[in-house]
């Protein structure tokens, strides 16, 4: 194993689940940033449009993590279906040779996991989804739903899949604008909550368009539980970061968005997915999404720099080929494996349309 590999390897190993210890790229001599890495392109898995588990389509993937426990990704869809039917897919088992063929098929839905305890009242919208480093616990979140009472939300599912406790959010997070709410949730090494919105607060400025980014809010949130059997909780902000991010796309015509769709605490940084939705000159409508690597500024405090990792604009022409509307990436997370380098996963978000795959791109993940 080459020094590059053992060093973010190492880190890996011991979070797995997309928190990783900050100590080793941030603390090299040489003084090299912990935001320069190397992205290989691996061969990754296209699930067809019409693919169905269990007799239920699959698709609208808006957040994924890898089960350390069960080796195994686990997949949460932004799907509008009755509250009772709230329903993760589960891949194949990743076992330690599931990656020496081409595409991984391993990584395919395979499974249905309920999820018991969602109220009809909640508003389900789910975008993110967690497993906790240090727990079996599963932790989603959700942008509510139409009904203005039916706000963001975060719910926390043992191991049954039965939900513990659903967790109210502080100022400012609970006045997110609907559909512009959590995007994202994040573990680092210590086990500790951070939270990404997907847009900027009103207080904070515009939202994101074609012209302009949007400046937005990074939390580090405590969880507070209201009583013994955990039926209700609070969560309290403990840090604040505040992140921008680029014009959707500058130069083109037409109504064009941009946020926050996902995000992963690696080492002392945090890896942003910025999606953009754009409408071209001839009306067509297509996807961009960039993905930063994003660490303190010594220049400003609590606000974040970042560097460009990749560009799905980029992949229009390369060996992972892409359709403009594949490129709605909304979930992301890391896969460790023993002996080689991580595997970095992307999953597009193909909202059900018709003959849009759902892409699992793959890249192995080293230093410099």
């Amino acid at each position: 194993m080459t020094h590059r590999h053992r060093s973010i390897g190492s880190l890996i190993r011991n979070a797995a689940l997309a928190a990783l210890p900050g100590t080793v790229l941030a603390g090299t001599p040489d003084g090299r940033s912990p935001c320069d890495v190397v992205l290989t392109p691996y061969p990754g898995l296209t699930i067809p449009a019409d693919t169905r588990v269990a007799d239920r389509p699959f698709g609208g993937i808006s957040g994924v993590d890898f089960d350390q426990r069960g080796k195994r990704l686990v997949y949460i869809s932004d799907e509008r279906v009755a509250p009772d039917a709230t329903t993760a897919y589960l891949s194949r088992k990743i076992s330690k040779n599931s990656g020496s063929a081409a595409p991984f098929t391993a990584l395919a839905p395979v499974a249905l996991s309920p999820l018991q305890g969602v109220s009809p009242d909640d508003g389900v919208d789910f975008e993110a989804l967690r497993i906790h480093p240090r727990r079996n616990q599963w932790w989603i979140a959700s942008e509510g739903g139409a009904d203005p009472t039916a706000t963001a939300w975060i719910g926390r599912f043992d191991q049954g899949r039965q939900r513990m406790s659903r967790i109210k959010l502080p100022v400012p997070l609970d006045a997110a604008p609907q559909n512009r709410s959590i995007e994202s949730l994040a573990f680092d090494a210590q086990g500790r909550l951070w939270v990404a919105l997907e847009n900027a607060l009103p207080e904070d400025g515009p939202q994101g368009n074609r012209d302009r980014g949007a400046e937005l809010r990074i939390f580090r949130l405590s969880i507070v539980d209201r009583h013994s059997v955990v039926k209700t909780a609070v969560a309290r902000t403990e840090e604040t970061l505040r992140y921008r991010t680029e014009p959707a796309e500058v130069g083109e015509a037409g109504d064009s968005d941009i946020g926050v769709s996902e995000m992963l605490r690696v080492e002392d940084t945090w890896w942003v997915l910025e999606r953009a939705g754009l409408v071209g000159k001839d009306g067509s409508y297509r996807f961009r999404s960039r993905l930063f690597c994003a660490e303190q500024d010594p220049s400003s405090t609590g606000r974040l720099r970042k560097t460009l990792l990749l560009d799905s604009a980029q992949l229009l022409d390369s060996a992972q080929r892409l359709d403009p509307l594949e490129a709605n990436f909304e979930a992301m997370t890391i896969i460790a494996r023993d002996g080689l380098p991580p595997l970095l996963v992307i999953i597009n978000d193909n909202n059900f349309a018709p003959g849009v795959a759902t892409r699992v791109l793959l890249w192995e993940v080293t230093g410099r």
